[in-house]
């Protein structure tokens, strides 16, 4: 059958869900699929789950929040993959919403471990009340916060990260321009780019958690009123823009180990008067300071 055949009769999903299986097979786990911006795999169910803004279950005719979720049939521990959005009730004023750390769904329990966004920014998961929420608590649950999680949340000016977490994604709290304090949990391992982009209201300093090997490009561009930052020995590189347009940074001390600072990394730190690098750093890109 020639390749144009081919695709016309089977389409490129179900290509795309062939690979996806193969991956799986191979030791890929749903989880670490789903952690990434994708297309769900095959044997990915969807359902949406009401919910009050304190995370108590809700019917379809009275409820704040209704919780798009992504599960597994196949999977033994029947985990709840991915959060895709959050869509408010017309009739709802709330302005805060408490994530269950299980839903129940044809009467089987499942554990929210993820918060991914299904597609890109504009579908991210709290893009549809990005302008109302003001307070979010996680559970314990959470291991992985995804790709575009929090974006654009402008009024978001609170959030507790639990214990559980080891992955922050890329753009997961991009332009909240309100968030005044985030605690990154030394359970965290690795932090996306763009993760904290455009955060202008962080006012305390902020310690990456040793385990961390890369701070990525676009990290805490923007962030003009962070104070400080802790960078830890675990790391070994600093992207570009990384701390970009960081203003009110005064003093940073970049540890044994690191090999390679971008460019632009601290490009218009205005107020940095100290800077420490180490002999282990080999590569330093242009316009870095």
């Amino acid at each position: 059958m020639a390749v144009k055949e081919f695709l016309s009769k089977y389409k490129l999903y179900t290509i795309l869900a062939v690979v996806v299986a193969v991956l799986v097979a191979g030791g890929v786990t749903l989880g670490v699929l789903l952690s990434r911006n994708s297309t769900p795999p095959a044997d990915a169910l969807d359902a949406n789950v009401y919910i009050m803004a304190d995370g108590t279950v809700a019917s379809a005719d009275n409820y704040d929040y209704a919780l798009d979720i992504y599960y597994s049939s196949s999977s033994a521990s029947a985990t709840v993959c991915r959060l895709d959005s959050v869509t408010r009730n017309s009739t709802s004023s709330a302005t805060t919403i408490v994530i269950p750390e299980t839903v129940t769904i044809n009467g089987t329990a499942r554990t929210i471990t993820t918060m991914n966004s299904p597609g890109s920014s504009s579908s991210g998961v709290f893009y549809p009340v990005r302008s109302i929420i003001t307070e979010v608590t996680l559970p314990n649950t959470i291991t992985n916060i995804g790709w575009y999680a929090f974006y654009q949340c402008p009024n978001l000016t609170t959030i507790t990260i639990p214990d559980s977490v080891t992955s922050i994604g890329h753009y997961a709290f991009r332009d909240c321009s309100g968030l005044t304090l985030i605690d990154i949990p030394s359970s965290v391992t690795n932090i996306g780019r763009w993760a904290f982009y455009n955060c202008s209201s962080l006012t305390s300093s902020i310690v990456i958690p040793d385990g961390v090997t890369s701070i990525e490009s676009y990290t805490f561009y923007g962030c003009d009123n962070l104070p400080s930052i802790t960078i830890p020995s675990s790391v070994t590189s600093i992207g570009e823009y990384a701390f970009r347009d960081c203003t009110s940074l005064t003093t940073v001390n970049i540890p044994d180990g690191v090999t390679s600072i971008g460019r632009s990394a601290f490009r218009d730190c205005t107020s940095l008067t100290t800077i420490n690098i180490p002999d282990s750093v080999t590569s330093i890109g242009g316009q870095a300071f």
